[in-house]
């Protein structure tokens, strides 16, 4: 369900509304920092649950102080997500709204953007009920409200990492974007991996790693574009695995288990012992797509960019529900349309996978 709310002090009572009754509802209060390449969030925990997937999963950023801060993130447990935001729009007549009443309704199963324009590229609220999660960017601020239903870890983790949705909010800026892809390096040449979800992607920068390969991420990371040049920085400190290609790394994998994710198809790994090869405003140099096939050896070709711009785009604005925001498209076009695109086909072997990477990157001397 969408609303448009353009009233700047209703909007504004909205907000005052929420860090009144989050501050007023616990008496815990846990400061933390993210030390995110160029910037700096301060975390303001009002659930002590949290901390422990703070420390699972954002290890490599996580800091107790900070000289200063760029935005912040009020993290909260919200038992009755629909109730509070109920409460909350009192701030304004929306509760007249005959749609609004129906959502109410069928909130156990409905979805609520509120925005500040009809294209809904401005979204400000989204209450996911279904999810039990309650994300408000208040942007005059700097700050994004982060209720959370239930804190239990397979509850929590399986609807996603720890904040994604709210880092994702702060880092949309003109020359910065967070991305759902992967990306590794050797010798400072770094490959940004772009595919949606089962086609590898995870399997080879995890072997990756283990090979020596310097690291950047799996699954989300940071993009900045500077003087005509893009830098990958890190975010999470976990990875995530299907069991079988888990098994086959066993031997040499260092990884801590968090959760199943409350799947059966994915582990999920906190992977700190491996943080000195993680590398943050690591150069990227070429784009790659990986592709599952039933070749006997792996083999990198040059690909048409469209797919493997598509599959970024697309795993990205499905992966952060940012589906109404035109305006994310035309920057990730500008972002990637510049690098060389490959396809790199996976054969069965992940060691031969890893190899044939290394020796791309090794040998790889730019555009042609």
């Amino acid at each position: 369900m969408d609303f448009i709310i353009q009233n700047k002090e209703q909007k504004r009572r909205l907000f005052d509304f929420m860090a009144d009754k989050i501050y007023r509802a616990s008496d815990f209060k846990v400061i933390k920092y993210l030390s995110l390449y160029n910037m700096c969030i301060r975390v303001i925990a009002f659930t002590p649950e949290v901390l422990t997937s703070m420390k699972q999963q954002l290890s490599y950023v996580l800091k107790d102080e900070a000289e200063h801060y760029d935005a912040t993130i009020v993290v909260f447990k919200e038992p009755d997500i629909e109730h509070f935001f109920a409460e909350a729009t009192d701030a304004f007549d929306i509760r007249k709204n005959r749609l609004f009443r129906v959502y109410m309704l069928f909130r156990k199963y409905a979805f609520l953007n509120i925005a500040t324009d009809n294209r809904m590229q401005s979204v400000f609220i989204n209450v996911d009920s279904y999810a039990g999660l309650i994300t408000a960017f208040d942007e005059e601020n700097r700050t994004v409200y982060y209720g959370v239903r239930d804190f239990t870890p397979e509850e929590f983790i399986k609807h996603g990492h720890v904040f994604i949705k709210a880092l994702y909010r702060l880092n949309s800026l003109p020359n910065r974007h967070l991305v759902h892809g992967a990306a590794v390096g050797v010798n400072g040449v770094g490959a940004l991996l772009c595919a949606r979800g089962q086609r590898g992607k995870s399997t080879l920068t995890v072997n990756a790693l283990l090979n020596g390969f310097d690291y950047v991420a799996d699954d989300y990371l940071l993009l900045d574009k500077e003087n005509g040049e893009l830098f990958a920085s890190p975010i999470y400190s976990i990875i995530t695995l299907n069991p079988k290609m888990y098994q086959k790394m066993y031997d040499d994998f260092k990884g801590k288990f968090v959760s199943t994710n409350a799947r059966f198809d994915k582990y999920v790994f906190n992977i700190d012992a491996y943080h000195h090869q993680f590398k943050e405003h690591y150069p990227i140099k070429v784009c790659i797509f990986p592709n599952i096939c039933a070749d006997k050896t792996p083999s990198i070709v040059s690909t048409d960019k469209g797919r493997g711009i598509a599959q970024m785009i697309h795993s990205t604005i499905n992966q952060t529900n940012d589906d109404y925001n035109t305006d994310t498209v035309k920057k990730l076009l500008d972002f990637l349309k510049p690098f060389d695109f490959y396809q790199i086909n996976l054969c069965i072997d992940i060691e031969k996978n890893t190899q044939c990477l290394y020796n791309f990157l090794t040998t790889y001397k730019g555009k042609k």
